[in-house]
């Protein structure tokens, strides 16, 4: 059996840019080994592979070594595939089934992907992170974690210039030999954006993740605390660069960005992928 996967550019306006995803739409539940496996073969930062399920889709992601809880740039991605293959009309919202309940995307009047994901609320966290050994010359002005694409959440760390975080060079050896939890390095930003960050994940193997939507929805509630902003305009700094707008909308955060579709891969040797 062929499988297509359509890749994307989740969080771009441009080609090669954003953060890559490939998602594979198929008739019904597939072998979690083999998610897996098709994960690790392509070492996208998230393969994501769904399933129609009643009204809805079912959706996983696989970074190439875990199956992660939410990822917010596969999502888009999976919505952005439905439509540009033809299982969906353009014009429909998507409703996905995943580990982290559900999830939404549709499009907005002026072409844009909104994506509804669970609000992750900051509280305040005790690390024994010896920055200066993770690579960090300045420590963080405050530390605080909260759930995210693991189960161990996210940890991240705060400071008080854009440049501390686009010109960090954290030692990821050091960082996955002390830290479970992905760490996200976020400042106010600069220019018109209110919030700069990156994000990097080594014990879900991804280095530095390109565009991280949920850290997002752990940042918006934070940035939206202290900056008194009602919507947020967002830069993750990783080489290849991402923006993104975050608001809060009752116990959720709708993140809002686009998609490039760039091609489609067709896997000849998927043999027996489906249960």
């Amino acid at each position: 059996m062929a499988i297509t996967l359509t890749l994307i550019d989740a969080f771009a306006s441009q080609p090669f840019s954003g953060n890559q995803a490939a998602v594979a739409v198929l008739d019904q539940p597939a072998d979690e080994a083999w998610m897996q496996a098709v994960a690790s073969e392509l070492r996208l930062p998230e393969t994501a592979f769904c399933w129609p399920e009643g009204s809805t889709y079912r959706l996983r992601w696989f970074t190439p070594t875990v199956e992660v809880d939410l990822c917010g740039h596969a999502t888009l991605a999976a919505a952005a595939a439905l439509w540009a293959d033809g299982h969906l009309h353009r014009e429909d919202p998507v409703a996905f089934d995943t580990r982290s309940g559900p999830l939404s995307c549709r499009r907005n009047p002026v072409g844009d992907i909104d994506l509804d994901l669970p609000l992750s609320r900051p509280t305040p966290a005790d690390t024994p992170l010896d920055w200066a050994r993770l690579g960090l010359a300045t420590p963080p002005s405050e530390v605080f974690a909260g759930s995210g694409a693991g189960s161990d959440g996210f940890l991240v760390a705060v400071g008080e210039q854009a440049s501390w975080v686009r010109q960090a060079r954290p030692d990821l050896t050091q960082l996955e030999r002390s830290e479970r939890r992905p760490l996200v390095l976020t400042a106010p930003g600069d220019g018109p954006v209110h919030v700069v960050s990156r994000v990097f994940a080594p014990t879900l193997g991804i280095d530095e993740g390109p565009v991280t939507g949920s850290a997002h929805a752990l940042l918006a509630p934070y940035w939206m605390g202290r900056l008194g902003a009602e919507e947020l305009v967002c830069h993750q700094a990783s080489s290849r660069g991402g923006d993104l707008r975050a608001r809060i909308v009752e116990d959720r955060v709708m993140l809002t960005g686009r998609a490039v579709v760039m091609g489609h891969l067709m896997l000849t040797q998927a043999a027996s992928p489906l249960v």
